[in-house]
Order: structure tokens, then C-alpha cells, then sequence
């Protein structure tokens, strides 16, 4: 049996029934299946946001729990975050999510699997396995969750019995192995990609001249005016990929880009495990908040992927901090008060699968249907012709129509820029030729036309001189007809 509880809002009181409320498993669309670039926070075990944060773009997601220790927004009527969680949900007081949340409850609990505080304010549907509890507020979306657990909700608009609409969660990131670490220590100047050691920067200027891969033993920066520049050099290719083998350690440092560039083109990969933090021994990338003697407040530009360790962004508190790009741990991410971050990530190639299926002879009598396929979900398909081949359909689509032998190559892209290709093969002679096929090669035989290097179809009349080669003694297999007088 559903069971219903009244809560407060803005001193009225409501209760919810499910009388009447209109409810389909079909009112969501098919599950989701998300990519890590997806994502501007993910940590595997927990993402945490602090008070004050500000999410804008993506979406936040966990293996296990999303969490929030106050006030935060999430996301923005024009730039939605969603929130994912394989486990749980835990949101406080006074919090802003404009975008979807989702709870799959993998591990079976039987308490509260969504939780949020009073003064509510969720703009988007929400999908839970389990039991949901909100405070009070205001839900503007659906609400989904299976017929056995116990809702206890604010203000909410539709409700519904049903099984909830659960997005796939991305694989993790491949770790890097990484090139050897250099000998040279670095405190400022001007560096091009290569090898060093460590890299200390008080207050001082960093440049990284161009695109590259710049490998480091460990990063340490202290403000309040350190400062490390990106310069593009007007390059409208190459990404800067800094590998890191310690923690990187950022304080009261600002970040910027000349000559062009993108936060979507910088990543940093950081293989240390939290051991050479000193604010957290479990943080491999740790950044506070601050502003530098200028003025500017501490940033990040980029992305950050940290195996081995977890992300911390805001700490000590202070004034704010600013991140541009993402932030994705296979342990936790954890956002401090007053960290504004907005989405820009760094597309990681993982190289979908493609097969343009078996060669094949050309049809005599109907269409030549070739179709493609892939196991990598979310992808595009586009066929491009060679060597004689005619495509007469779509060239977007899984499966196209051809009408001439040749090959046909089948590009499979999934993301940005991340494709893999494949070739099939359509002949056009054969040599176990039958009736119905000679008939249509002798209708649309023209003596006086160019030579073909396809044969078509009935439906498809060409102009043009079939050339092909009887079975010797013109015997077919199990029959026997003279050679067609109009071929030569």
C-alpha cells in the first residue's frame, strides 16, 4: 500500500494523493546512457557541495552518494545541472536544482534514498529507487519511485507509481602512463612541453608555451599573486595535457588563457594519492580559495582526472573561487563554500566499435541494402562511397541503399572527434548468373552506350553497355538457356 504524509509549505499544509494524478512509465524517455565527459563533478564514492557553491552546466554524479552540507544552487533556468547517484542522494536546506535527480539505490537499502531539506526548490523530474523524503518546498517535475516504499514530500505537481527512469553512469576515465619526469625544477618563466621535476611557483608568472604534453614529478603554488598563463599561440589545434605522478597543490592561484584557446582544450591528470597533502590526506588535487594581491580570485581552467586520489576545490574557506572546466575522481570531489564552477570538459576519445558488415554481390533484381553497426551507445553513422560506388539513400543512417558494385567505408563517431571506420565490398559480376538476372540485364542493355562498371536493377535503367561473362558453355548450375542475343 502507498502511504502518504502531509508536510508544511509557505504555512499551508498539503496532502498528496495519487488519486487522479496522471502517471505512464512512458512520461520518461528510455534511460539515458552518460559518458564522463558528461559530467562537470563526478566522484566514484562521494561528491560533496558545500554552502554557497554554484554548479552551472553538466551534471553531478556518484557511484554511491551526492551530498550537500548547506544552501548551494545547482544549475540555472537557462543552464541545467542534473544530479545522478548510483546510491543515494542527500541534499540540506534551501537548495536549487534545476535539472533532474535520480537515485538508483544499487545496493537495496530500505531507508531513505532521496533526502532534502526544507524550503525545497527542484525545477526538474525526479527517479528514485526507494523511499523519498522532502521536507518542504516545491517540485515542479514528476516524481517516480516503485509501489512498495513511502513517499513524504513537499509541494509536488505529479506523482507517480511506477519503476523510475534511471540514467546509465559513465566508466571511468583510462589512467595515463605517463612519460618519465624530467630533472629540472621549475619556480617561473617560460616553458615549452616537455619533462621536468617539481614545479614551485611562488609569487611569480608561469607560462606554458603551447599545446603540448608537460609532464611534472608534483605541483606547489602559493599566492597570493602565483599565476600560471596557457598561451595557445593562436593554434586552432592541440590540447595542453599536463600529467602529474604527486599531488598538485594550488594556493591563492589564478589561471588564464592568451592567444586564443579553450578550457575544453586543457587536462590535467594527476596520479598522486593524497599523501603529500597537507590540508587532506586523501585529496591529490586540492585548490583554495583566496584572491591574489590583484585581486583575482583563485581559479582553474581545465580538466582534472585523479585515480588515485580526490579533488578538493575551496578549502580553507574564504573568498570565493572560481573553476572553469571539471573535476573527476575515482574517490570523492569535494567543493568548499563559495566555489562557483562552470561546465567546459575536456572530450575524451574512447574509440567506438564499427562493423559495415560482410562484402557482398550487387542485387540483381532489388535494392542493395548495406548496413553498419556498433556496440558503442550514442554514436552517428555516415557512409562515404570509393572506387565506383553509388549511394542512393541517406548517407547518415545505419543502413544505406547502393546501386553500383565498389566500396563503401562506414565512419562510426562517437563524441567529439572520436571515430573508428570500416570498409565493406559490393561486387557486380557473378558467376552463377539465373534467368530473372539475365532478363534484367538484357532490358537495360544500350549496344550503343558506354561500358558499365556496375549492373542495376530493374527499377534502376542506365544508359549504358553491360558487359558480363557467361558460365562457361552458358550453363548454369541445375539449368540450361542460350546466351541473351543482345549481349556482346
Amino acid at each position: 500500500m502507498q502511504h502518504i504524509s502531509t508536510s508544511k509549505n509557505s504555512g499551508r499544509i498539503f496532502c498528496i494523493t495519487l488519486l487522479g494524478l496522471v502517471f505512464s512509465s512512458a512520461i520518461h524517455a528510455q534511460s539515458l546512457v552518460t559518458t564522463i565527459s558528461d559530467y562537470v563533478l563526478f566522484g566514484s564514492n562521494t561528491v560533496q557541495l558545500g554552502s554557497s557553491s554554484k554548479i552551472q552546466g553538466g551534471s553531478v554524479g556518484s557511484f554511491k552518494l551526492v551530498q550537500s552540507t548547506g544552501g548551494f544552487y545547482c544549475g540555472s533556468t537557462s543552464l541545467k545541472t542534473n544530479i545522478y547517484s548510483g546510491g543515494t542522494v542527500a541534499l540540506s536546506s534551501s537548495n536549487s536544482v534545476y535539472g533532474n535527480i535520480t537515485a538508483a539505490n544499487a545496493f537495496n537499502s530500505s531507508g531513505t534514498i532521496l533526502s532534502v531539506g526544507s524550503n525545497a526548490k527542484l525545477y526538474g523530474n525526479i527517479d528514485v529507487k526507494g523511499n523519498i523524503v522532502i521536507a518542504s518546498g516545491t517540485v515542479t517535475g514528476v516524481v517516480t519511485n516503485p509501489t512498495t516504499n513511502t513517499y513524504k514530500l513537499g509541494y509536488v505537481t505529479k506523482a507517480g507509481i511506477g519503476n523510475p527512469t534511471l540514467p546509465v553512469l559513465p566508466s571511468l576515465p583510462a589512467i595515463t602512463n605517463f612519460p618519465a619526469a624530467g630533472s629540472a625544477n621549475i619556480s617561473s618563466g617560460t616553458i615549452n612541453p616537455g619533462s621536468y621535476r617539481n614545479l614551485t611557483l611562488g609569487n611569480k608568472t608561469l607560462t606554458l608555451n603551447g599545446p603540448g604534453i608537460y609532464v611534472f614529478k608534483s605541483i606547489n603554488t602559493s599566492g597570493p599573486n602565483a599565476k600560471i598563463v596557457y598561451d595557445f599561440k593562436n593554434a586552432a589545434e592541440g590540447n595542453f595535457l599536463i600529467y602529474v605522478y604527486d599531488d598538485v597543490e594550488l594556493n591563492r592561484t589564478s589561471f588564464s588563457m592568451v592567444n586564443g584557446g579553450s578550457a575544453k582544450r586543457i587536462y590535467l591528470e594527476t596520479h598522486g594519492d593524497g599523501s603529500g597533502c597537507y590540508d587532506d590526506r586523501t585529496t591529490s588535487f586540492n585548490m583554495s580559495n583566496g584572491s591574489n594581491g590583484s585581486g583575482n580570485p583563485s581559479g582553474w581552467l581545465g580538466t582534472v582526472w585523479a585515480p588515485y586520489g580526490g579533488i578538493k576545490a575551496g578549502s580553507p574557506n574564504g573568498p570565493s573561487c572560481s573553476v572553469l572546466g571539471a573535476f573527476w575522481s575515482a574517490r570523492h570531489v569535494n567543493i568548499q563554500s563559495g566555489v562557483s564552477i562552470v561546465y567546459a570538459p575536456f572530450s575524451l576519445c574512447v574509440t567506438p566499435t564499427v562493423n559495415a558488415g560482410p562484402d557482398k554481390p550487387l542485387d540483381f533484381a532489388n535494392p542493395t541494402m548495406l548496413t553498419g553497426a556498433s556496440t558503442t551507445p550514442n554514436v552517428s553513422f555516415s557512409w562515404q562511397a570509393i572506387n565506383g560506388g553509388v549511394i542512393i539513400s541517406s548517407t547518415n543512417s545505419a543502413t544505406i541503399t547502393v546501386s553500383s558494385a565498389g566500396a563503401y567505408i562506414l565512419t562510426v563517431t562517437s563524441g567529439t572527434n572520436c571515430t573508428a571506420k570500416d570498409t565493406v565490398i559490393v561486387t557486380g559480376k557473378l558467376n552463377n548468373l539465373i534467368g530473372s538476372e539475365l532478363s534484367s540485364i538484357v532490358q537495360n542493355f544500350d549496344p550503343n552506350g558506354p561500358p558499365c562498371n556496375h549492373i542495376l536493377s530493374a527499377p534502376h535503367q542506365v544508359n549504358c553497355r553491360e558487359v558480363i561473362e557467361l558460365p562457361k558453355n552458358n550453363q548454369h548450375p541445375g539449368r540450361l538457356f542460350p546466351a541473351p542475343k543482345a549481349l556482346v
